[in-house]
């Protein structure tokens, strides 16, 4: 931490031939008495900031290579829900992005702004709209005036959201940035049904930007 400023879990348990169960749970200790603070993916130093922003969250790649078996579960189990005939809103980030494996042999409707849905889009029997805008590399999703003009035009049965942190003590949830979260609040306004996915290692997490009280 004190070399790079920020560490990923997964990486300190490679180097440490330790599980990443051991590492977050000395994290959690670590961050009760002032070492550092927890972010998703891993921890940074106490004093470079309180909270996690679009500066120091971690890139796509990275987060991409966390947690599969727990996103894939996590998918698996919400992709359930939906029915033939339903039209869903699938957010970008990795946790979503698995989600579309368990649902794109159904008779759906599927929009989203995640390249990292439409790059596993192989002989699709749902219906695929990509919305298009400003794409940000980091996030591997579009954004702007566009994207959020385009969202607003679409009625949902069912939005999947994702977060960068979650206060289970305060009731919120939180986005590293402001540009991401406009996406998802609109399709949360024109959606029946809304679910936010996270993993534990989002827990107590907070971010630059309230998403939802």
């Amino acid at each position: 931490l004190n070399e790079k400023g920020i560490i990923h879990v997964k990486n300190i348990a490679a180097q440490l031939s330790i599980s990443e169960t051991t590492i977050r749970r000395d994290l959690i200790e670590m961050e009760k008495i002032g070492l550092c603070k927890r972010v998703h993916g891993g921890a940074m130093k106490k004093g470079d900031s309180s909270i996690l922003s679009d500066q120091n969250e971690l890139t796509m790649i990275q987060k991409g290579a966390l947690y599969n078996d727990e996103k894939n579960r996590i998918t698996q189990k919400a992709a359930k829900l939906v029915e033939d005939g339903d039209c869903v809103f699938l957010d970008g980030g990795t946790t979503i992005a698995p989600m579309i494996k368990y649902l794109i042999h159904k008779k759906i409707k599927i929009v989203t702004h995640s390249d990292l849905i439409v790059r596993q889009i192989e002989n699709a029997v749902a219906e695929i709209f990509v919305i298009g805008g400003k794409y940000l590399p980091k996030y591997a999703m579009t954004i702007g005036p566009i994207a959020y003009d385009t969202t607003r035009q679409f009625n949902f049965d069912y939005c999947f959201i994702g977060c960068a942190g979650v206060s289970i003590e305060d009731g919120i949830s939180f986005t590293a940035e402001m540009e991401t979260r406009s996406i998802k609040e609109i399709a949360m306004k024109n959606s029946l049904k809304r679910y936010l996915l996270i993993d534990n290692n989002k827990l107590e997490v907070r971010g630059f930007a309230k998403l939802v009280n």
